[in-house]
């Protein structure tokens, strides 16, 4: 998504609508000013006729003769035009127009405006139109249906004024002074004339539309700001998305180049494949868009003397609800008509529902090492059948025997700790559709997984080159390193409830830091192998730094008396045949009291064995 156009785009359409709805709104606002005005002006018109009109209702009305109020000299004709009162006041009739015309002169500008009586057949020239009144008295007489006529105009001052004329119907009342003039009822006789002042109507239009100006810059200042925001968030979420999609193309990369391959099977009968890492063609030969587009099925490249068990493994470990399993060894055809040996392990995959949806794990080609195990119980089985005179020969045999258990040992030890760095990183998707990925939890995410598969890798090259003289020491945090190694078999002790305590302060030794964890690692799965042997129930392992040395011990019930004195012979073990090879503990008196300069001994203490480290 451009995100770039879409917000521009978003910008304009919103400036667009802002611009609409204060232009609507001015309209209106304008609108509602006139209306305003016509309303006042015809308020103003409505008075004066009402007052006329009462004054007609009476024939006129007397008041005393005065100078400002002389007898009306157009209604000399009138009889009874000025009469005396019994005290002897002259009074004077004073018809609707002339009582008007004076009401309106003594009472202009109470509200601003200014009013008069016109007409076109005059009887007082006070009463003669100017140019816009004898417009509006010839519309009405052009069309009796004109009820007003109106016009915004400039006076000479420059000042906007409304000019409003409203025509005058003659009535019976009227007639009594106007009926000489051959009048009927229902003729237009005239009008009366309003000239308004529009300024203080213009200035609360300015300040509405001020006001409008203002809450539309606020809106449009706020919904570009919304948009900037939200901008700036959806592109800092893409940049996000980028950099995570770019970390875990890092993550899988560790497979992509690698001899492990990353598979996801569906849970269906032909093991159709969800996922596969693009080192599949490494291993197998087809490629990664054989497997995706279901060209190649998965279940049809085991070997039929294997596929039965694979399947029933599978069923029995969903029956079992079991969500980590691993298979034993099985033969796999590859794409050049090659049959070789894989492991795999897998982890099972629920949907909401808790039904299987899919099982992840990894295969790895085991071939050689198959053949080698093959070769040396074949080796192994001869030499049984030599006399005596071979004892040198058999025994040889029976070290390399056990070499290979060792180092099969050690891939069965790196089984679990690879699954659960395979499940770890198939996960990632998961965790990041819940919104539970962030670059802290990548960071530390890549960081554990590269320094578990360096440590793995260490471990082969030190153990390979155990009897080089040319390695170095450095110094190293022995509370830190063993740390390390309760971290990395966290895994496995959470499967087993055990509960590992790491107490006292650090100190640093110089040594080889790679075999001192591998050290540990064979001490914490002695205790391991002893928990589960003996059934303990709430298993633990208390280790302790003081002063140089430290102490590992468990609660597994401790080691026989009879045997304690012979656990760090090669080849001894009391496990059951198979299980064990009798070099961990072997192996770990010699990195410890040859290599690094230390000592290593175990008692038996309280309920379970004490292995110590002095340094």
């Amino acid at each position: 998504m451009n995100l770039n156009k879409l917000f521009i785009g978003l910008g304009i359409v919103f400036i667009l609508l802002i611009f609409a709805s204060f232009k609507y709104s001015e309209s209106k606002e304008i609108g509602f000013n006139h209306t305003e005005i016509l309303n006042d002006v015809k308020s103003i018109v409505e008075k004066d006729l009402i007052f006329r009109k009462w004054i007609a209702m009476h024939g006129g009305v007397y008041v005393p003769i005065t100078k400002k109020t002389p007898s009306n000299k157009y209604l000399s004709h009138i009889p009874n035009r000025d009469v005396l009162t019994t005290t002897g006041m002259e009074l004077t009739l004073m018809n609707p127009a002339y009582a008007l015309r004076q009401f309106m002169s003594e009472f202009k500008n109470s509200y601003g405006e200014k009013g008069k009586i016109v007409s076109l057949k005059l009887i007082n020239p006070y009463n003669a139109p100017d140019n816009f009144e004898k417009i509006a008295l010839q519309a009405f007489d052009k069309n009796n249906d004109l009820k007003e006529y109106y016009k915004k105009v400039k006076n000479y001052e420059g000042q906007l004024e409304l000019r409003y004329v409203k025509p005058l119907i003659t009535r019976k009342t009227c007639l009594k002074c106007h009926a000489y003039q051959n009048y009927k009822v229902g003729d237009i006789r005239g009008g009366i004339s309003i000239v308004l002042p529009l300024k203080k109507y213009n200035l609360s239009l300015e300040e509405s539309l001020d006001y409008l100006k203002l809450i539309h810059i606020i809106a449009l200042s706020l919904g570009m700001l919304f948009l900037y925001l939200t901008y700036l968030y959806l592109k800092k979420q893409q940049a996000k998305e980028m950099a995570l999609s770019k970390q875990i193309n890092e993550v899988y990369n560790i497979f992509n180049t690698g001899n492990i391959v990353l598979f996801r099977w569906n849970n269906d009968e032909r093991l159709s494949i969800d996922f596969v890492s693009d080192n599949v063609s490494k291993i197998l030969g087809y490629t990664k868009e054989e497997f995706m587009h279901e060209d190649i099925r998965y279940a049809s490249i085991i070997d039929s003397r294997d596929i039965d068990f694979v399947k029933n493994e599978v069923l029995e470990a969903s029956q079992k609800d079991v969500y980590n399993f691993t298979h034993k060894p099985y033969r796999v055809k590859i794409k050049n008509g090659k049959t070789i040996w894989v492991n795999d392990a897998s982890q099972v995959i629920l949907d909401e529902d808790g039904e299987i949806k899919f099982y992840v794990g990894y295969i790895q080609d085991i071939t050689v090492q198959q053949n080698q195990e093959t070769i040396l119980k074949q080796k192994i089985d001869e030499a049984l059948e030599e006399n005596t005179k071979q004892l040198n020969a058999l025994q040889q045999q029976s070290k390399m025997a056990s070499m290979g258990e060792m180092i099969g040992a050690i891939a069965h030890q790196w089984r679990q700790p690879l699954n659960e760095l395979s499940i770890s990183i198939q996960n990632l998707k998961y965790d990041y559709k819940k919104d539970s990925i962030d670059e802290k939890f990548l960071k530390e995410f890549i960081g554990k997984n590269k320094k578990t598969i360096s440590f793995m890798s260490k471990t082969i090259d030190d153990f390979r080159s155990f009897f080089r003289l040319d390695k170095e020491k450095n110094d190293f945090s022995v509370k830190e390193t063993t740390e390390a190694v309760v971290t990395m078999l966290s895994a496995q002790i959470k499967t087993y409830n055990i509960e590992i305590t790491i107490i006292g302060k650090e100190f640093i030794y110089c040594g080889f830091q790679s075999e001192y964890q591998q050290v540990i690692l064979n001490i914490i799965n002695n205790a391991k192998d002893a928990f589960i042997e003996n059934k303990i129930q709430n298993p633990k392992i208390q280790i302790v730094l003081d002063n140089n040395k430290i102490t590992l011990q468990d609660n597994a019930g401790g080691i026989p008396s009879d045997i304690i004195q012979r656990v760090f012979e090669p080849y001894f073990t009391t496990k059951e045949q198979g299980k064990g090879t009798g070099m961990g503990l072997y192996m770990s008196k010699m990195i410890i009291d040859d290599n690094m300069g230390a000592k290593l001994s175990v008692v038996n203490k309280d309920d379970g064995a004490c292995f110590s480290i002095e340094f």
